[in-house]
């Protein structure tokens, strides 16, 4: 069994696996639309399924500015859906400005008209600034203020048809584009502004210019049907383009547990994900296996860098399958150097066996394989068994790695192996069947270790021969 540490640590070392994730999602999402660049095609797909072309490109050139490098792509959806409010409640008051004229409401058609005016130039201004803030409260007041002084400038709330309700739009605007706790300002300016209307109702009644009962339904099915309109197109659009950003959202998230899956062993993710600050393990037994190509510096020197990361590639590709159909964990690949562990990060009672069958098979996977310059590729391979410490280090590039003699003596008998064969130390012999061939080397001397027994299993004996002792 192993015994993990939960000793605390600095945050930031825990939650860099989920850092180091996200920046080679970025590294393999580059060769295909990113996902702020699919969120925006989606919320244009929307857009595009609308009525009204004109309004799309508009919304899409006016809201670009707004949005910088680092914005993610719920700002740029919130950046979207003001300039779409703005245009939407601009096409209203050219509506109200034509019907004042048309009523010879004289001089009152200028604060529609002047809503259309304001709007273009504050749109105009986050095209230059660049500075969404500003533009989105001078918008919200806009659109809040200037309908009660048309419905004052009509007569006062059955005159107008009850022109207030444009106001609601901007309360819709805040609730999507600012945070929740930003709103209730609106809300309380909104419920003022309502409550000196009515105040004011009988005072304003002289300007009345829709003199009969006709003309004040007229004016509030005007104003119920088109701000119904444009608050179910805003609505439509905004939950349409936050479901295909969720969607997009999704498949990012799934993307990068697959990439943490891949950089960190499973078990030891779940245990990142359910809280664990460090991850530490002693492993009484595990077995690693070290391999590395033969004579790799004398031809990688000589041949074109394509070809060596052709090479390495093919050769690592078939041993990560090799490591995975035994059961091995992968640790690391050091140059042409390829480390697996058997018995991490959870204790395996055929740790040796396991090993034994990978070191195996990595000598025959190179039987087909060639090196640039044409010469067969020959492994050598080194084995040792014993306790480990492993863990999760690093803060930009994310590393589950093993230490301790055991690797150390893995690494050295695989340096001083003979190609083609599996060097392996005395006690990895004694884990072993009696009846395996093991041709003694005798004294080795180690560096950093010292003189000891070791031995070389060869696989064409070691095919023919049970690998651990009969039970």
């Amino acid at each position: 069994m192993s015994s993990v540490s939960t000793a605390k640590a600095d945050p930031s070392a825990v939650s860099s696996a989920a850092a180091a994730a996200d920046s080679a999602a970025h590294a393999i999402v580059s060769q295909r639309p990113g996902t702020d660049r699919l969120v925006s095609s989606l919320m244009a797909r929307c857009a595009a399924s609308g009525p009204c072309r004109l309004v799309r490109n508009s919304v899409a050139w006016l809201a670009a500015p707004a949005s910088q490098p680092d914005d993610s792509a719920d700002d740029r959806l919130r950046h979207m859906f003001l300039v779409a409010m703005a245009l939407l409640m601009s096409l209203g008051g050219v509506l109200w400005g034509v019907l004042c004229l048309w009523l010879d409401a004289g001089w009152r058609s200028a604060i529609p008209f002047g809503y259309v005016v304001l709007t273009a130039l504050n749109l105009a201004n986050l095209r230059l600034t660049r500075n969404f803030a500003t533009t989105r409260t001078l918008q919200i007041a806009l659109s809040l203020v200037l309908p009660f002084a048309l419905q004052w400038a009509l007569g006062g709330f059955s005159a107008s048809g009850t022109m207030a309700l444009w106001s609601l739009l901007a309360l819709l605007g805040s609730l999507t584009v600012q945070r929740a706790s930003s709103t209730m300002g609106w809300l309380f300016a909104f419920l003022g502004l309502l409550v000196f209307s009515a105040l004011v109702d009988p005072l304003v009644h002289e300007h009345v210019i829709l003199h009969s009962d006709h003309e004040e339904v007229l004016a509030v099915s005007l104003n119920v049907g088109v701000i119904s309109t444009i608050t179910f197109a805003l609505t439509s659009y905004f939950v349409r383009s936050r479901a295909s950003l969720n969607a997009a959202l999704a498949q990012s998230n799934r993307e990068n547990e697959r990439l943490i899956r891949r950089m960190l062993p499973v078990p030891v993710a779940e245990r990142l994900r359910a809280g664990e600050d460090i991850i530490a393990d002693h492993l009484p037994a595990a077995t690693v296996v070290f391999c590395d190509i033969v004579g790799f510096t004398s031809w990688a020197q000589n041949a074109h860098p394509i070809a060596v990361v052709d090479t390495l590639r093919a050769l690592f590709s078939r041993l990560d399958d090799l490591t995975r159909k035994h059961g091995l964990e992968k640790i690391k690949t050091i140059g042409d150097a390829y480390m697996a562990a058997s018995g991490v990060p959870v204790a395996q009672e055929d740790h040796l066996a396991r090993a034994l069958a990978l070191a195996h098979d990595m000598l025959a996977a190179v039987h087909d394989m060639q090196a640039p310059d044409g010469q067969p590729l020959q492994l050598r391979v080194g084995m040792h068994s014993g306790p480990v410490v492993a863990g999760v280090i690093g803060h930009d590039k994310v590393l589950y790695d093993i230490w301790g003699p055991t690797v150390n003596l893995a690494s050295r008998l695989e340096s001083t192996g003979v190609p083609g064969t599996i060097h392996i130390s005395d006690d990895v012999r004694r884990g072993l069947s009696a009846s395996l061939v093991c041709e003694p080397r005798g004294l080795q001397e180690i560096r950093g270790i010292g003189a000891i027994q070791t031995y070389l299993i060869r696989p064409e004996e070691s095919d023919r021969q049970p690998p651990l002792p009969d039970a």
